[in-house]
């Protein structure tokens, strides 16, 4: 019984410290996506649920579309579905700052976390 306790005890402090080591970032930011043929600003929108992620991308000229995505410790990765088509973009969270490139490739991003 002792063996069993210690088991579940062990796996339940792990199953915290792997929740605590994903960043929250349900918010708003504002991002800029810098793509060979131009830059465009926008608004995320982002809703989390553990390491899951969902929401909303208002990216300037295209109107705005449902994004999805995950959180794995500092790595973040959020597909936007655009005109019939999607991109995802993959970065890193540091605070109130994320960045990273977009897939398919040829384009970077960069987001801030508005003030509430």
């Amino acid at each position: 019984m002792k063996k069993l306790i210690s088991a579940l005890t062990l796996a339940l402090s792990m199953a915290v410290s792997l929740a605590a080591d994903a960043p929250t970032i349900a918010g708003k930011w504002e991002f800029m996506l810098e793509m060979s043929h131009g830059n465009r600003a926008g608004v995320l929108t982002v809703q989390q649920d553990g390491a899951k992620l969902s929401g909303a991308g208002e990216l300037e000229k295209h109107g705005t579309s449902t994004m999805t995505g995950n959180i794995e410790g500092a790595k973040v990765s959020m597909k936007i579905e655009l005109h019939g088509g999607s991109f995802t973009m993959l970065g890193t969270v540091e605070g109130d700052k994320m960045s990273g490139t977009t897939d398919p490739k040829g384009g970077t991003w960069k987001a801030t976390r508005q003030i509430k």
